[in-house]
């Protein structure tokens, strides 16, 4: 055969084995999982997304996948080296992203938060660590968790979540434009108020379909405040002014189509706040819908949740002592 023709190195073969080993363990629990196009050493390799008896849920992860024959344990922990550039990707990823360490022998897959760990600083690589028990093997049940928590707090229903009390930030700020001097520099709570709402309003923009294009990004705002009155850490009012002035009309922009989704969706326990929030704000009057989440008169919703309360010594309520 000519020495000439393409090989495949062991590590290849080891590395295209272990990610057929992870599409097996979640093909079997019925979760989606998509192979990255051809090998790459760029940090990503496939994605998986989550599946609700058989209801696709939109829900995606990216994932790296480290392959050994052999995956040794020490006192329960073991790591592989990955480069400081992979990691600069995943940080700049929008999604998350898992890692897996794959014993192409065993058949054991591991799995942990891709930024659960961090390089020190100037460091060409990062050491990254995998517990013995997050084996995939015993089911998706930790990763399932850990996934839900995650995107809970990132995902786009966690963003309209927000609304009302950014709205209260936002009536305070609206407040404070014209009541000091421009040249003034803001404290720094007003100024942290300010950072916090102007990054939710480009977020919310996002989560509704509109373009952040044209807007100029938070940075841009210091950039002009340094060139306009030689500004330190904080805004002075005058930049700060000129900044709401035009947030504000993308702020509203978002408010409008956020009203207009829910006026064609049902209203549920999700959400019932929010609706109820902008009903409101829109009608000035105090519309107020009230789903009651049946887990609030479930024992065993109480139970789980004051054995965690129970465990730092901060139970004050059983639910069984309550009077009806």
């Amino acid at each position: 055969m000519s020495a000439d023709l393409p090989t495949s190195s062991k590590a290849n073969q080891t590395g295209r084995h272990g990610v057929t080993l992870l599409q097996a363990c979640f093909e079997k629990e019925g979760w989606i999982f998509r192979r990255q196009d051809g090998d790459s050493d760029f940090g990503i390799d496939g994605e998986i997304e989550i599946v609700d008896s058989n209801n696709v849920t939109g829900r995606i992860a990216k994932c790296q996948v480290k392959s050994s024959p052999t995956v040794v344990f020490n006192d329960g922990e073991t790591s592989v080296s990955v480069k400081a550039t992979t990691y600069n990707l995943w940080k700049v990823t929008p999604l998350i992203t898992i890692l897996f360490y794959v014993d192409t022998r065993s058949g054991g897959v591991y799995w942990t938060p891709a930024l659960a760990h961090h390089p020190k600083s100037g460091a060409a690589s990062l050491s990254v660590r995998f517990e013995e028990a997050n084996d995939l093997r015993s089911g998706l049940k930790s990763l399932r968790a850990y996934l839900d928590s995650w995107f809970a707090v990132r995902g786009g229903e966690a963003i309209t979540h927000e609304i009302p009390p950014f709205h209260h930030i936002y009536n305070d700020l609206c407040s404070d434009i014209d009541h000091y001097d421009d040249w003034c520099e803001m404290g720094e709570e007003e100024d942290g108020r300010f950072r916090l709402f102007y990054r939710h309003v480009l977020r919310l923009r996002l989560e509704v379909g509109l373009s952040n294009g044209d807007l100029p990004s938070l940075d841009d705002w210091y950039i002009r405040n340094v060139g306009l009155w030689n500004g330190d850490d904080f805004l002075c009012w005058g930049t700060y002014r000129e900044a709401m002035k035009l947030i504000k009309l993308a702020y509203e922009e978002a408010l409008a189509k956020i009203t207009a989704r829910l006026a064609v969706a049902k209203i549920t326990i999700e959400n019932q706040y929010l609706w109820n929030f902008l009903d409101r704000l829109n009608n000035k009057g105090h519309i107020q819908r009230g789903l009651i989440d049946g887990r609030a008169s479930d024992p065993r919703f109480h139970s789980a949740l004051e054995a965690k309360l129970q465990a730092v010594d901060a139970l004050t309520y059983q639910f069984s002592d309550r009077k009806v």
